[in-house]
């Protein structure tokens, strides 16, 4: 390998553009990628999440676990025991990294010739997820609020644009990658082949997608309009409680609620309403061009960035209290049920252990009988 100049594609995001569906790809076939010459960089979901939490200064005293705190530190060891002469490194919440971190990220790899990978889908899809995504990490802004701030460029909706504007993003990366190896993978527009993003993707890290474990996640599922907005309307009622999504609320709000309850009820899922169809179309077709003028590797088409009709009605998407009562009482009617299922295993468990404490009580006597016995024999008398 001293003679081969080692590769590592760092896949930045965006968020919401296949990243989940991509990462449990790749992530479980590890063995398959390696024999094509190509490890993961870190090797876990885990860890790579820890290290874009430690890169850009998000990470929690007592929140989140101590090895985190040097992740960054640790990358060049981890560089280190790569065997394969290319890596690939993905999360997508690098995209929100400033030019400071980024310059960081890139000087623990000198070795390694550094590309940047892009996914990218049509601002009409992206918006409606994204407002999901933050609902579903304890957001509170209803979809009008959340979509009027992202128009006007406003809190809360900055972070929004400061992960999802592709134009700005590899901006920041290009300050330390030049445009030649710099690869966007556009999001196939809806109807497409389900694994067309995949061979896309494949075909810039030059895998072959057909040797690739094909699970696809199921901790990302979407919500209908009227269940996000019961998580949003139960995340107001939290109030002080489970204040950060790292610190529980990722496990019982997202985790269970949002996809073991809300997500089965299979509602309607958002749309844009038609009155943002001019400037979504305008922003897209200004940051195609602005990428397509960039002399970025395209792989996909451009196109798929424009949004299609499908993704804007004139229907009315109030979600009035009834459609809401309507669905919380279904989701506690499925919660007391999941609730007697978890009972009836925690008292089957409390059952065989109170057998198991028995059994060793009982095997414990035996075993100081047996050396009573013994002991006795050999002369010698211990007290009981």
């Amino acid at each position: 390998m001293t003679d081969v100049q080692k590769r590592c594609y760092i896949h930045v995001g965006l968020p919401k553009t296949g990243t989940s569906y991509l990462q449990s790809i790749f992530f479980q076939s590890q063995d398959a990628l390696a024999r094509q010459d190509l490890s993961m960089l870190p090797g876990t979901v885990a860890a790579a999440f820890h290290l874009q939490l430690d890169l850009r200064g998000h990470l929690r005293e007592g929140m989140d676990p101590r090895p985190a705190f040097t992740a960054v530190k640790r990358l060049p060891r981890h560089a280190a025991r790569v065997t394969t002469s290319r890596a690939l490194m993905t999360q997508e919440l690098f995209a929100g990294a400033g030019p400071k971190q980024i310059e960081r990220l890139v000087g623990q790899l000198p070795d390694w010739e550094i590309h940047v990978v892009v996914t990218l889908r049509d601002l009409g899809r992206q918006l409606p997820s994204a407002w999901q995504q933050r609902i579903k990490a304890r957001g509170v802004d209803s979809f009008p609020e959340y979509l009027a701030a992202v128009r006007d460029g406003r809190p809360p909706a900055t972070a929004f644009w400061n992960h999802h504007d592709p134009v700005g993003v590899l901006a920041r990366w290009g300050t330390q990658v030049p445009p030649e190896r710099i690869h966007l993978v556009t999001v196939p527009p809806a109807g497409a082949p389900i694994d067309l993003l995949l061979q896309r993707f494949c075909s810039v890290l030059e895998i072959d997608p057909a040797t690739l474990t094909m699970t696809a996640p199921d901790d990302n599922t979407s919500l209908g309009l009227v269940q996000a907005e019961l998580l949003r309307r139960v995340n107001v009622a939290l109030g002080e409680r489970l204040p950060h999504p790292r610190a529980g609320y990722r496990r019982v709000g997202k985790g269970y609620l949002a996809r073991q309850v809300l997500s089965p009820q299979r509602g309607t899922p958002p749309r844009l309403p038609a009155d943002l169809a001019q400037w979504c179309t305008e922003t897209s077709r200004e940051w195609a061009e602005a990428l397509g003028c960039a002399g970025y590797h395209v792989a996909g088409d451009l196109e798929d960035l424009l949004p299609t009709d499908s993704a804007f009605t004139d229907a009315d998407q109030a979600v009035t209290d009834a459609n809401v009562a309507v669905s919380a009482a279904d989701a506690l009617a499925s919660m007391l049920d999941t609730r007697l299922i978890e009972l009836r295993d925690l008292d089957a468990l409390r059952s065989r252990l109170a057998d198991q404490a028995r059994e060793l009580d009982a095997l414990r006597a035996s075993q100081r009988g047996i050396v009573r016995r013994a002991l006795s024999r050999a002369g010698r008398v211990i007290p009981r």
